[in-house]
């Protein structure tokens, strides 16, 4: 019997390849090494150029000169007014009532006890003054609050009794002694309050009269007791009135050619043109606004808040981070040249063969801007030392000389790649710039927003 052979060969299964595992460890190692460049590289943010316009704070708070004239109580007693504030009136018009004795109050009251003395159109238009107080109140301005108060207890007792004016020649005949009437001694704007600023003119203008935490206005009211030669009102007597601006210097410069100014109250929202100059104070400048009507919306006000409707500024909208300056070497345009398949700008580089013999080699760096007189060339496209020959003359240019651009850098391309800008304006966040210049960008580019985080040339991930 033959022996068995007890050798066992190993069975080797065949290799099979899942083309599955392959891609996915493909894709694997290519997320890793984007991950990690990811990490290494710095974060670049992108922000896309577009058109815009700058919303900047032309409000300015102003002091009010006009033509003013103070009226005086002739005796003393209880002063009762007939004439609503801010109302223009004629000479000889009833004003005020002295009452030494105290008791016509009393006898007003008596003869309209059973009816009211406020129309609809009073009250309505008692609420139109406090609607438009509230619409513009500024809390930082509290003060305001306590004139306004004043403003409408006076207007409530002026309209009281302007609606009894009627009554009082009856009371006059049956009250023979109680009080006596006083009427304008000239036409104007009747106003119940001082403020010490009534003799005020641009002549006499001091700087600290600009305070407005400084500013107390005294009001006149009905009943209140008086003395001789107490104020009784003061009559605006003149159309004409100013309203004089504190400026510095940058805005005087930019309204220094203007002869007149749209402007808007803030106040109500009424707009007018207001003639318009620049005066000095103290070497200081200030805006005179000269109007001719529109006084008898204000005659209260001594300090107003008015608007300059100037045309905002227009372009390019970029913010201020993109915004970097950068050295260039200058060339002047004489010495440039044409040459290349493309026929574009560039400049005779004087080179030297082995043997030291002079020779030109045509060079086109990129031009980065332009003057009349230079253009701007990357520095890395010479060296300082190196002379540009003049076509057709022996006349050379040293390479050294050196100007900055303001710009930004676009990455349209995925790179770097430095556009020079010419700001118009700018607020505390954005520049606007000037569109369609031949070096810099164009709406729908795209920019670094940190303009300092790259370089020329940097490939933007």
């Amino acid at each position: 019997m033959a022996s068995r052979n007890n050798k066992v060969t190993k069975y080797r299964r065949p290799l099979n390849i899942n083309i599955g595992i392959i891609i996915f460890g493909i894709i694997f190692i290519y997320i890793l090494i984007s991950v990690f460049v990811y990490i290494v590289n710095p974060k670049i943010s992108v922000y896309e150029v577009n058109k815009g316009s700058l919303a900047t704070n032309n409000t300015y708070q102003g002091l009010i000169l006009r033509n003013e004239t103070i009226v005086a109580c002739e005796k003393a007693g209880y002063v009762n007014f007939y004439a609503r504030e801010g109302e223009k009136i004629g000479t000889g018009q009833t004003v005020y009532t002295i009452d030494e004795t105290g008791k016509l109050e009393q006898i007003l009251s008596d003869t309209t006890e059973s009816e009211s003395t406020l129309t609809e159109q009073d009250i309505k238009s008692l609420k139109t003054e406090i609607s438009s107080f509230a619409n513009n109140f500024d809390s930082n301005n509290f003060k305001s609050v306590y004139n306004f108060k004043y403003d409408i207890e006076n207007t409530v007792l002026e309209l009281v009794n302007i609606n009894l004016l009627n009554s009082l020649a009856d009371l006059s005949s049956e009250n023979a002694g109680v009080f006596t009437t006083y009427s304008a001694p000239t036409e104007g704007l009747v106003v119940y309050s001082i403020d010490g600023y009534e003799g005020v003119t641009i002549d006499t203008l001091t700087e600290d009269m600009f305070n407005y935490e400084n500013y107390k206005k005294t009001p006149v009211k009905t009943s209140d007791l008086v003395n001789a030669g107490d104020v009784a009102y003061k009559l605006i007597t003149d159309e004409a009135w100013s309203i004089i601006i504190p400026l510095d210097e940058e805005k005087a410069n930019e309204y220094a050619e203007r002869e007149t100014m749209r402007i808007k109250f803030k106040k109500d929202g009424v707009k007018a043109n207001a003639g318009f100059s620049i005066i000095r104070m103290n070497s200081k400048p200030y805006a005179k606004l000269d109007l001719t009507s529109s006084v008898i919306r204000y005659a209260t006000d001594r300090f107003i808040d008015v608007e300059f409707m100037v045309n905002s500024k227009e372009g390019l909208k970029i913010p201020l981070s993109a915004v970097v300056e950068k050295d260039f070497y200058t060339i002047p345009v004489e010495y440039a040249t044409q040459g290349g398949d493309n026929k574009n700008i560039g400049f005779l580089l004087e080179t030297f063969d082995e043997n030291g013999k002079s020779m030109t080699q045509f060079v086109q760096p990129n031009i980065y801007y332009s003057t009349d007189e230079d253009y701007y060339v990357e520095k890395h496209e010479f060296e300082t030392g190196n002379y540009i020959v003049k076509t057709d003359s022996t006349d050379r240019y040293p390479i050294g000389k050196t100007d900055k651009l303001t710009g930004v850098y676009n990455i349209n391309k995925g790179y770097a790649q430095f556009k020079q800008i010419n700001i118009l304006f700018q607020n505390e966040e954005y520049y606007i710039v000037e569109e369609g210049t031949t070096y810099g960008i164009a709406v729908f580019d795209h920019i670094v927003l940190d303009g300092k985080a790259v370089e020329e040339d940097d490939i933007i991930y």
